[in-house]
């Protein structure tokens, strides 16, 4: 058994050496073609010819083929190669390469030299199809002849004429809220017939002044057909409400559409939230825990903890006792009608708070009658302290309103008694100075009796 364990272990590691240290392994599979675009414009008619650079950029050698396909563009966007399929576009039959295959070693290149033809009744716009250089890897190695590699150089050819160009952007898309890279995607309709090479300027504003400037990669926008541009902005840490502006520059003038949206470091508020809720969660449990081991101190209520409580009401009741408000007399008699109803409007008032006390005392009690542990003891208490303080405040307000109540009967009582006093003085004034010409009177009465 010992050596079967040992044989699987062995076959195991030989196999994991082989998979290892294989030279396919690391067998790298690549082609390059230069240039990747050629943009060419001929009449009918008119022919142009050039050369496109093929370099082996992997680490095996390459048998590779040469040839030319058409795409076009699906609604999705996807492109779809073809061949021999006739549409409105298609330039592959102007199309011809100097040579069907050859073999590249690694860091190796080759001239592929090609010819366009335009045909004579070739439509006005643009028109395009791709080369295609296909390698598959070679040698003795049986692995790495399962390899294979694809690159394309695109040929763009523009046939002069009644050439229409128009484009618009339908839409430019930035998240609400982003973080330091931000990614932006924009779509562009080509309503023209011919090609246009969009180069995609993004400004990003924030407080009314440029932060950050991006020149996106050129992108051929290709007749008829509606293209996405995807991206990133790249924003330091300046938090707030920011606005992408995307600028495309044609040669009637300069496209512009905005979008607003706001930077915020929301991996760090998602894990200040996330470390809060979790700081909660923890303090929570410890006091739910704290309780449950104060309870656990408490025993099982018996009879003498009943009568422990029950006395303990007692007491509390015997002390509110000594608290109720004694009845107030007033300490004058008002003549005014409207002192005296105010009088009687406090009066109503104290024995409705007397018989509210009562109910309360009522109730208390019964509530001391239900009491089954200390917990109930310090909830009767705490009930008691805060009657006890309502009380109060009612009684220091009718206190206060009383006294408000004597003091304007006693201003009033005053403003009587000064009138009465000024009256009496006018008329003592009145007396004497009737007094005076009464005497005055009998003087010259007197005083006409005795010369007669």
């Amino acid at each position: 058994m010992k050596n079967l364990e040992r044989k699987a272990l062995f076959f195991f590691l030989s196999l994991f050496s082989w998979l290892l240290f294989s030279p396919t392994a690391y067998a790298e599979v690549s082609l390059g073609l230069t240039p990747a675009k050629v943009e060419l414009s001929l009449a009918e008619g008119e022919e142009s010819s050039g050369e496109i650079t093929v370099v082996n950029e992997g680490s095996v050698p390459l048998e590779v083929s040469f040839y030319v396909r058409d795409y076009y563009f699906e609604d999705d966007g996807k492109i779809v190669f073809t061949e021999g399929q006739e549409n409105r576009w298609a330039a592959s039959k102007w199309l011809e390469v100097g040579q069907a295959s050859g073999r590249i070693s690694p860091g190796a290149r080759i001239r592929l030299p090609y010819r366009v033809r335009v045909p004579p009744d070739a439509e006005p716009g643009s028109h395009w199809a791709v080369i295609f250089a296909e390698g598959r890897a070679i040698g003795d190695n049986i692995h790495a002849s399962s390899l294979g590699v694809r690159a394309g150089a695109v040929a763009l050819v523009t046939v002069p004429g009644k050439v229409i160009v128009k484009g618009e952007i339908l839409d430019f898309r930035v998240p609400a809220v982003g973080y330091k890279q931000v990614p932006v995607t924009f779509k562009f309709r080509n309503s023209g017939n011919v090609h246009i090479n969009l180069r995609p300027q993004i400004e990003v504003f924030h407080r009314g002044r440029v932060i950050n400037r991006i020149q996106m990669a050129e992108v051929v926008s290709y007749p008829q057909t509606v293209r996405e541009v995807k991206g990133y902005l790249q924003l330091g840490n300046i938090w707030g409400l920011h606005e992408a502006v995307l600028k495309i520059e044609q040669e009637g003038g300069t496209m512009v559409y905005r979008a607003p949206f706001i930077l915020l470091p929301w991996p760090w508020i998602v894990g200040g939230l996330l470390l809060i809720s979790l700081l909660a969660w923890l303090i929570v449990r410890r006091r739910r825990r704290q309780a449950d081991l104060r309870l656990e101190e408490y025993p099982a209520p018996g009879e003498s903890t009943a009568e422990r409580e029950t006395a303990a009401v007692h007491q509390a009741l015997a002390m509110r006792a000594a608290l109720p408000l004694s009845a107030h007399r007033p300490f004058f008699q008002s003549r005014r009608p409207d002192f005296t109803r105010t009088l009687n409007i406090l009066t109503e008032a104290i024995e409705q708070l007397r018989q509210e006390n009562a109910l309360l005392r009522r109730n208390l009690e019964d509530l001391s009658s239900k009491a089954s542990s200390e917990r109930w003891e310090k909830v009767v208490a705490e009930s008691l302290i805060d009657a006890e303080t309502e009380i109060e405040n009612v009684r220091a307000k009718t206190a206060a309103s009383i006294e408000r109540a004597s003091r304007e009967a006693q201003k009033q009582l005053t403003e009587i008694e000064n009138r009465l006093k000024e009256k009496f003085k006018t008329l003592l004034n009145d007396y004497k100075a009737t007094r005076l010409e009464v005497e005055k009177f009998l003087d010259k009465l007197g005083s006409g009796e005795g010369a007669a």
